[in-house]
C-alpha cells in the first residue's frame, strides 16, 4: 500500500518541479529531498498512514561531514536499530566514504522510513529499500 501511495505521489511532485526545471528524481535529489519527504508525508497522513516518518543524514553524521571515532562509540545502536540501521552498516559505510572523501559525507540528504514496511523510500527509490545505504544518495557517496 504505501508503496502505491509513494509512487503515485512521487509522479505529482515530479509534475510540479518540472515547472521549474527540475526534470529528473536524481535532480531533486540535490535540494528538493526535504520538500519531497515533506510532500509525501503530508499526502500519507492525508490518507491516514502514519507510521511513516521522515530521517536526515542528521541521525548518521554531524554537520557535512562523518563523526570522528568518538562520535561513533556514541553511536546509539538501539536508537537506529528502529530504522533498520545497525552499527556494523554504519561503520562499513563510514569507512568507504572516507576512503573516497576523508571530510565525509558531501551534501544532506531527507527521506523517509516506514515502520511497517521496515524499508527507506526516497525519490528515486520510491519502492523503498531494507538498507538505508541503498538509497541512491549514499550509494553515490561511495562511488569512485
Amino acid at each position: 500500500m504505501v508503496t502505491n501511495l509513494i509512487e503515485n505521489h512521487t509522479n505529482s511532485f515530479l509534475h510540479v518541479l518540472k515547472e521549474v526545471g527540475v526534470n529528473t528524481t536524481r535532480d531533486v535529489n540535490k535540494g528538493w529531498c526535504l520538500g519531497f519527504a515533506e510532500f509525501i508525508l503530508l499526502h500519507l497522513e492525508n490518507e491516514n498512514y502514519t507510521s511513516a516518518e521522515m530521517l536526515t543524514n542528521d541521525y548518521l553524521v554531524e554537520g557535512e561531514e562523518l563523526p570522528d571515532s568518538s562520535y561513533v562509540e556514541n553511536f546509539d545502536e538501539k536508537e537506529m536499530a528502529k530504522y533498520q540501521i545497525s552499527m556494523n552498516q554504519y561503520t562499513a559505510f563510514k569507512e568507504l566514504v572516507t576512503k573516497r572523501n576523508p571530510n565525509g559525507i558531501i551534501g544532506y540528504h531527507a527521506w523517509l522510513y516506514d515502520r511497517k514496511t521496515q524499508k527507506h523510500y526516497d525519490i528515486e527509490c520510491p519502492k523503498g529499500v531494507e538498507n538505508v545505504f541503498d538509497l541512491p544518495f549514499f550509494t553515490r557517496q561511495i562511488q569512485f
